[in-house]
């Protein structure tokens, strides 16, 4: 769920890392760590030798890089919480099978985000007020990481398309129309008789947040077969995914590379770690460039960006060689990544594919007043900058946090078409593609 962002705050203490790791056990994870207690990986310091990498590696569930061992059914989200059953199931498989697509179609090439689409019921309040806190407006959003990227890339001027689950319910329409009046290419998409996952979501005026309740609906995941079917891998330039249904997602990131290695026009792949859990690292080690949230490298035991982006990559690296099976048979090599971690008032880190290391200092001290969608702005920046404004590693990171900033003084997203660069400058729309 796309709340807790990139240079964002909580109205909640953080989870320690032990209750992060609790409070992620889904089906799959458990069927992974079978209940093994967080203890058992150790924490990374900064000045880190190989072997305490090594050792973390030995550590970690034999899942987490032999993921095509796991079965598929338990890799999968929990399905069981929404109101559906066995027929319901199968009901919804025989929808995805009976809708038609066109898939030969030819479209200007664009960015396609991978991922879920919630409904966020926002509700401004202020106070507290003789001990009482009053809701002075309220309001229905978009929400969702993939959603959210898609709409900060189409203000930015950069086309874009969302590839997620979404209901077909009267009720939700309003998703679906505000994708349409965003210019957002939603046309892929399953929609199914389900109910779109929700969250109530309750901001002060100055800016910090707190989520009240979620609807603990988990739409059925996006599956390989919905991404083979229904994307023209022609159509793109740059594909990025959220880090979730690893088993999954990772069949749709082998596909893209496997198209990259037969065509002279390379998609771009970009993989985002925010889910604390360490089943995604699968993903992170196929990508060209990785986002890697504060809440997944804290669950890991990392306790600053710069240490998140080191330790990223030498664990990565280590699991490139033991990932070798599906890969070989495929004839697809590994390659490093870019990482690039932003840790709220402590700025942003990058570690270049290169071994070049960045450092970009957070924004000057601004007055917040809404950080939902900081975290999808951030990343929207980065990949708009360096597809549609031919910009360097740093140059898109340093414009994204300064975007980033400018976002959390504002309420919703709309505010980043009206952008403007330090000098004045109004920032000009790059041409769709």
């Amino acid at each position: 769920m796309e709340i807790a962002g990139y240079l964002s705050f909580s109205f909640n203490p953080p989870l320690s890392t032990a209750a992060m790791a609790d409070s992620s056990g889904n089906t799959f994870d458990k069927h992974i760590y079978n209940g093994m207690s967080v203890q058992r990986f150790p924490l990374f310091p900064f000045s880190f030798f190989f072997f305490e990498v090594s050792s973390v590696v030995n550590a970690l569930p034999q899942n987490v890089y032999t993921i095509y061992n796991v079965n598929v059914n338990t890799a999968t989200e929990d399905v069981g919480k929404t109101d559906m059953n066995l027929n319901n199931v199968d009901l919804i498989e025989n929808q995805r099978k009976d809708e038609k697509l066109d898939v030969k179609k030819e479209d200007p090439k664009r960015v396609l985000c991978v991922g879920t689409c919630i409904l966020n019921i926002l509700h401004v309040c202020e106070g507290p007020t003789d001990g009482h806190i009053r809701i002075v407006n309220g309001y229905w959003q978009r929400g969702g990481n993939a959603s959210n990227n898609c709409t900060v890339l189409h203000l930015l001027g950069t086309c874009s398309e969302f590839f997620g689950v979404l209901s077909g319910r009267t009720a939700y329409k309003f998703l679906l129309q505000d994708f349409e009046e965003h210019g957002i290419i939603i046309e892929n998409c399953p929609q199914l008789d389900i109910h779109q996952p929700y969250s109530s979501i309750f901001t002060c005026q100055y800016g910090r947040k707190n989520i009240i309740d979620s609807s603990g609906v988990n739409p059925p995941a996006l599956n390989f077969r919905d991404f083979k079917e229904r994307i023209k891998l022609t159509n793109y330039k740059w594909i990025h995914f959220e880090g979730r249904s690893p088993w999954e997602t990772t069949q749709m990131i082998n596909t893209v590379r496997r198209y990259n290695k037969e065509n002279a026009e390379h998609i771009t792949i970009s993989v985002e770690l925010a889910k604390p859990t360490y089943d995604i690292l699968a993903l992170a080690m196929r990508a060209d460039l990785v986002f890697v949230g504060r809440q997944f490298a804290s669950h890991i035991g990392w306790k600053s960006p710069k240490e998140t982006v080191f330790s990223l990559r030498e664990l990565l690296s280590i699991l490139q060689l033991r990932e070798d099976k599906i890969d070989s048979e495929l004839d697809l090599c590994f390659h490093n990544s870019h990482l690039i971690c932003p840790w709220a008032d402590d700025g942003v880190h990058v570690l270049t594919a290169e071994y070049e290391h960045y450092y970009i200092p957070p924004p000057a001290p601004i007055q917040i007043l809404d950080a939902v969608g900081v975290g999808a702005t951030f990343v929207a920046a980065v990949i708009h900058s360096l597809i549609s404004r031919n910009m360097s590693i740093r140059e898109a990171v340093e414009f994204a946090a300064q975007l980033a900033a400018f976002k959390m003084q504002h309420h919703g997203l709309e505010c980043v078409k009206n952008y403007t660069t330090a000098s004045g400058e109004t920032e000009k729309q790059a041409e769709k593609f």
